[in-house]
């Protein structure tokens, strides 16, 4: 994607009209009718955690298996294998009398259970996340059980028992194409609308920070600092008169 924030329509488009006409036909073309994702969007779907133990808590009481690497760079297993806990993925349902105005929505990077971290950093894991649908036998989270523990701690921090993660929320995989075919295509379309009625939405860090470098860019990005229109105008120079 080109860096062109700062040039006009006109020196975008070598000043030729019709080139940003046919542009804005091709845009009006790509619209999609959301009449059937916003009925997709009422019934939203979450990863029920109440039930779940305080796992700030729980860490303390016992040890929690967690990923870690011997002098050899090799993955090595500490105490306490992780249990199994399922989670119930409901449904919203003004009905049933079910209140899903307060919920986390996460955002993250896609990755594997089988991706390693670098070496030196160590992972926490308290339980191994299944994922009970309605009416169906619990599955194995898609979503990686250690980012999973991140994610509920937040919720239990700010009293919020529903999480959405896209992951599992959305019905996505092999065999749900044929059950809900449509379901990821409504689901993607109102991603804008999940994310702004969350009570809290969460962009998950997902890479690790290995040198103090990193450290020190995600700081000034956390303080707005790396922005270049966030600069005070008491530091600005004055431009001689």
């Amino acid at each position: 994607m080109k860096g062109d924030l700062h040039r006009t329509f006109g020196e975008i488009f070598n000043h030729d009209i019709s080139a940003l006409q046919r542009q804005l036909i091709e845009i009006q073309r790509q619209q999609a009718d959301r009449e059937k994702s916003l009925k997709w969007f009422q019934k939203l779907r979450f990863l029920d955690v109440s039930n779940v133990p305080d796992l700030a808590r729980l860490s303390e009481e016992r040890s929690v298996r967690s990923m870690k690497y011997d002098s050899e760079g090799q993955t090595v297993r500490t105490k306490g294998d992780r249990p199994i806990l399922s989670i119930p993925l409901v449904e919203e349902d003004e009905s049933d009398g079910f209140d899903t105005s307060s919920y986390v929505a996460v955002s993250w990077k896609w990755t594997g259970h089988n991706e390693q971290v670098p070496h030196g950093c160590g992972l926490k894991e308290s339980f191994e996340y299944h994922i009970q649908r309605p009416g169906q036998w619990p599955h194995p989270s898609s979503f990686p059980h250690s980012y999973m523990d991140r994610v509920i701690h937040f919720a239990q921090a700010h009293n919020i028992a529903n999480i959405w993660i896209d992951k599992e929320c959305i019905y996505q995989k092999e065999d749900d194409m044929e059950n809900h075919p449509q379901d990821q295509e409504l689901g993607v379309q109102v991603m804008d609308l999940v994310y702004e009625t969350a009570t809290r939405a969460v962009g998950l860090l997902t890479a690790a920070l290995m040198h103090q470098t990193e450290v020190d860019t995600l700081a000034r990005l956390l303080k707005g600092d790396i922005f270049a229109n966030n600069i005070s105008p008491s530091s600005q120079r004055s431009s001689p008169g």
